[in-house]
């Protein structure tokens, strides 16, 4: 099990490398109720890495499998309780790694990855719930986390980079809603 996420109606998702969950199949994503685990559709042809609720109960998951309830879904899709949908082209690369949403119908994606929706995007991008935008020129390498902070309506990013767009920012970076990222103090203990 590589991610967890409750569904805010007393369930849990799981998502990971696995094929069975409480002895029933279940392709690397499954729910459990309280009682006993449950699979969503046929599930996905790849690891799944990362997960995020909506208000909704909308799941979004990701990782790194190309089908996603056997529709073609780019490393990221979307669990509406009975089937799955992409989230246009998805993305391309090795993996998507992280998700989060901001409460305004934004979800973003980081991992890594190349282009979304068919546009480059370098590391992370965000799904306006229509169309996959990038997030200025990205970062220079692997994301493998984020958060959004929806007070200051800043997006927290973090990973293996040196560079987000062009600010020296190592390891950590900070996309404030309509600029450009800036850079945060490094976060290594010896920096």
């Amino acid at each position: 099990v590589w991610t967890l996420a409750a569904d805010g109606q007393g369930g849990l998702y799981a998502g990971g490398a696995f094929t069975s969950a409480g002895g029933q199949p279940a392709a690397h994503i499954a729910r459990w109720d309280g009682d006993s685990w449950s699979s969503l559709g046929s599930g996905t042809d790849g690891n799944v890495y990362a997960m995020a609720v909506a208000t909704d109960g909308t799941l979004y998951a990701a990782g790194d499998f190309a089908n996603a309830g056997g529709v073609a879904a780019g490393m990221v899709a979307r669990w509406s309780g009975t089937d799955w949908a992409p989230l246009g082209d998805g993305v391309e690369g090795m993996a998507v790694s992280a998700l989060t949403l901001d409460g305004h119908g934004n979800l973003y994606a980081a991992g890594a990855f190349t282009h979304a929706g068919g546009a480059p995007a370098a590391n992370v991008a965000r799904w306006d719930g229509r169309d996959w935008h990038p997030l200025a020129a990205g970062t220079s390498d692997f994301v493998n986390a984020l958060a959004f902070d929806p007070g200051r309506r800043e997006l927290m990013v973090g990973g293996f980079f040196n560079y987000a767009g062009s600010i020296d920012s190592r390891f950590f970076a900070v996309w404030r809603a309509g600029s450009t990222p800036s850079a945060a103090p490094d976060p290594r203990p010896d920096a």
